[in-house]
């Protein structure tokens, strides 16, 4: 892209991680749903190898401290203060259920061991990144339309979320670069993160630090316990896409914010007031085919 700073891209600090190959749920013990999408954009799924797998992972990239300015809430409604302990916010109605994949465990730079759930195979990494108050299950229906798209899907619980160690709502842009570490050193070529809520405010603020092909942030809060996605987006070369509801205040005017300083932005905004992966209930076919049509204009 002319006049396109010069970023650096994230050195690798191997660390040993652990992949247990075994049928998983793309959120830890939650395959209590069932998967209420009706339309799909590929009828069939990636199948789970059969052969048990090692990796190494690095990271390199720390997150500023966190702080008590201002978080999201489980309902996407904000909140100010210090975070309180999600309590489990409104049931997620699409996008949960189960799905087979890699069960995996990778490290942090500040060696916190996060878990996720990796599927499909392709040269693009696709990162997801969950809402405040879920854990990974949030993406199983997405995670299972891109790898069957061809891409190399990893759905991962922050710290203190789903299988993962750690205390919550901290370091998010550390457990971000580490899974954008792990799926580069399984030899991905290019790499999408894909953030929802706090999970999108911590992928703008990496993107501006990393040399990725492409960001999605959905409803992300312009601030989040010290993470300033609004200031950072002007720093992300990379083709940035703002998703929001269009009555989901104040997101969606910080979708709009982000997008008059960002380089290179796209901007959608879907009707009604979900937030970050809720969005899915009401949307799932276009948002769904917006996101894998993202990623495969950054794949070309």
């Amino acid at each position: 892209m002319t006049g396109r700073r010069v970023r650096r891209r994230l050195p690798a600090a191997i660390a040993a991680v652990l992949v247990l190959l075994v049928p998983a749920a793309c959120g830890a013990g939650d395959s209590t749903t069932a998967d209420t999408a009706s339309a799909s954009i590929s009828d069939t799924g990636p199948s789970a190898d059969g052969t048990a797998d090692t990796a190494t992972a690095s990271a390199t990239d720390t997150a500023p401290p966190a702080d008590s300015t201002s978080a999201a809430s489980d309902d996407g409604a904000e909140a100010t203060g210090a975070p309180a302990e999600p309590s489990g916010g409104p049931a997620e109605t699409a996008g949960a259920g189960t799905v087979e994949g890699t069960e995996v465990r990778f490290l942090t730079t500040d060696g916190i061991e996060l878990a996720g759930t990796m599927l499909g195979d392709g040269p693009t990494g696709v990162v997801l990144a969950h809402m405040r108050g879920r854990d990974r299950a949030g993406w199983t229906a997405f995670a299972r339309e891109a790898a069957a798209a061809g891409h190399r899907v990893l759905a991962f619980d922050f710290r203190g979320y789903g299988a993962s160690a750690g205390t919550r709502d901290t370091e998010l842009v550390t457990d971000v670069a580490a899974a954008v570490a792990f799926l580069r050193s399984l030899g991905t070529e290019r790499n999408v993160v894909i953030g929802a809520s706090m999970g999108g405010t911590a992928a703008i603020v990496h993107a501006a630090g990393d040399d990725l092909s492409g960001v999605v942030a959905i409803s992300a809060p312009g601030n989040f316990v010290g993470l300033d996605a609004a200031t950072a987006a002007v720093d992300v070369g990379e083709p940035l896409l703002l998703v929001a509801g269009a009555d989901d205040v104040p997101y969606v005017d910080d979708a709009r914010a982000m997008a008059d300083i960002a380089p290179a932005p796209l901007v959608e905004i879907l009707p009604g007031t979900g937030h970050g992966t809720d969005l899915f209930a009401d949307h799932e076919v276009r948002l769904t085919r917006l996101l894998l049509r993202f990623i495969a204009d950054r794949s070309a």
